[in-house]
């Protein structure tokens, strides 16, 4: 999970994940900026909605999302660890 939201944040895309795993990885700091939590299903397919419908909201927390990754979450900093 955790490489493929970085590999999703790399190319500017908008990541959605469960709250529950983001808090495991302590980066409650993200939401809402740089990527976006659901708890449930239904508030999954609310966010879906809302952002299908925002497309300038949408394209800017993407933006966010892939400028922190290019900064902190390369390959390079993979093999630096």
């Amino acid at each position: 999970m955790w490489g493929t939201m970085w590999y999703i944040l790399l190319n500017s895309e908008l990541s959605v994940y469960p709250k529950q795993k983001i808090k495991r990885r302590n980066c409650e700091v993200y939401i809402g900026k740089e990527i976006v939590c659901y708890e449930d299903e239904q508030e999954l397919i609310g966010l879906v909605d809302y952002y299908l419908d925002n497309p300038e909201e949408r394209e800017k927390i993407a933006k966010r999302g892939q400028k922190r990754a290019y900064k902190e979450h390369t390959l390079t900093h993979r093999m630096k660890e």
